[in-house]
């Protein structure tokens, strides 16, 4: 009875979520769908430099729609191209029709993806150059990345692996997503220039600067080919002389001074391959229905020994104290301002903020002694119940990265340690009961 109650609810479950799921993606589809009026009247002649005698090369910028608007460039010879605005671009065909050309902008592209990154081990060079473990604090709050000071000799250095010719046949795709920080008042619009240098681990041999312009909160992706300049001018393969058995380097220098660019570890990675989008998004719901199954065999395992609402009220406790295991645990470790519940009770009483110490006295002993109390049931909760947000990939999906499937693996594991004990609690505890005939 209990095995069919889990099973029951999860095949029904199952049914509910395959419904979502699909509606969700079609949702997505048709919401991000849109596209952009461009008449020959948006597009004025460029640069006469720019333009040959067969072409005539013009610029000009697409209607707003959705809050942004393309950059556009008639190359004169049937090619136009719109610029990467808010990460993605639109294919745009061009005809004649009575002695005039008619521009027809189609969809989005580039705005879903699957990538499989990988990535390098970061360490930072200070100003004379010397290697440290991180980069230079600028006072940020919250440490996730360190940061590199620009015109100066601090930089970052990724160190990666498997750099081969069959795993990048065709050159090596970096994506950035760093992060700038300004010390003085400029243009906000005017870029901050950084470079890339790809180095050889081994015989120090590098690639001349290749030099970017950074772009923040955007993945901004740069494609080196097999062959590049070295310092001296040389030319060079990317393979056979910058990698080190599938080891190479890769750093990253601020060029303006009074800037910074951060980064942390996973800002700057190699695009091994793009997934397939579909598939990346069934996985994100396959990691759901784990959630759901656990949710299902705690409500069962509640319901053998409960009624029916005390058992809804103890798996909606369960779900709740899931998602805030994280900070449940802190607070069971002593690692939160403010103390437990007593504590700040008190504190709240007598308008104290967190960094104040309690008078000393019986109420601070007596607060001491039943915090230590409500930490260790706290800690005990957390050995029992699963880490709800660890089970969820839905990061991955809204950050563009394919789900590992060794990741899913290994949600797939947890779900079945959890099921497998609650079932045969739930089994005990029925069987314990005196079932009316």
């Amino acid at each position: 009875i209990v095995l069919g109650r889990i099973m029951g609810f999860a095949m029904i479950g199952t049914l509910q979520l395959a419904v979502m799921g699909v509606i969700s993606y079609l949702f997505i589809i048709r919401a991000l769908n849109h596209t952009h009026e461009l008449t020959e009247k948006d597009l004025q002649v460029a640069d006469a430099t720019a333009s040959t005698a067969s072409t005539e090369l013009r610029q000009g910028r697409t209607s707003k729609n959705r809050g942004h608007f393309h950059a556009v460039t008639d190359h004169g010879d049937g090619n136009v191209t719109t610029d990467d605005r808010q990460g993605h671009w639109h294919p745009i065909t061009v005809q004649e029709r009575d002695g005039r050309k008619v521009y027809t902008v189609g969809g989005p592209q580039g705005q879903f993806h699957a990538r499989v990154p990988v990535y390098g081990e970061l360490s930072f060079r200070d100003r004379a150059g010397t290697p440290k473990a991180r980069g230079t604090d600028v006072g940020k709050v919250w440490a996730y990345r360190s940061y590199v000071e620009g015109g100066s000799l601090e930089a970052a250095v990724w160190k990666f692996n498997g750099v081969t010719a069959d795993r990048f046949p065709n050159g090596l795709p970096i994506d950035l997503n760093i992060r700038v920080f300004r010390t003085r008042k400029g243009e906000v619009e005017q870029g901050i220039v950084g470079s890339l240098v790809l180095r050889n681990p081994r015989t120090k041999l590098a690639s001349s600067p290749i030099n970017f312009i950074a772009k923040e909160f955007v993945i901004d992706r740069h494609n080196f080919s097999r062959k590049l300049t070295s310092a001296d001018g040389k030319t060079i393969d990317l393979i056979d002389d910058l990698t080190a058995d599938g080891d190479l380097e890769l750093q990253l220098t601020c060029w303006q001074r009074g800037s910074f660019f951060g980064m942390a570890q996973a800002d700057v990675y190699l695009l091994a391959r793009e997934g397939s989008v579909l598939a990346n998004f069934v996985k994100g719901y396959v990691s759901i229905w784990f959630q759901m199954v656990l949710v299902i065999a705690f409500g069962v395992v509640w319901s053998t020994f409960l009624n029916g609402s005390v058992a809804m009220l103890a798996t909606f406790g369960v779900l709740i104290a899931g998602f805030f295991r994280a900070d449940m645990l802190r607070l069971s470790r002593n690692e939160v301002y403010g103390g437990a519940t007593f504590e700040s009770a008190v504190r709240i009483v007598n308008k104290m903020n967190l960094m104040d110490k309690l008078e000393e006295g019986w109420v601070a002993t007596f607060v001491k002694y039943a915090d230590d109390g409500v930490r260790g049931l706290l800690w005990l909760i957390c050995q029992v119940i699963p880490d709800f947000k660890q089970l969820s990939c839905v990061d991955y999906l809204t950050g563009g990265f394919d789900i590992p499937w060794d990741r899913l693996a290994s949600h797939g594991v947890t779900t079945l340690g959890f099921v497998v004990p609650l079932f045969l609690v739930g089994f005990f505890c029925f069987k314990a009961r005196e079932v009316a005939a």
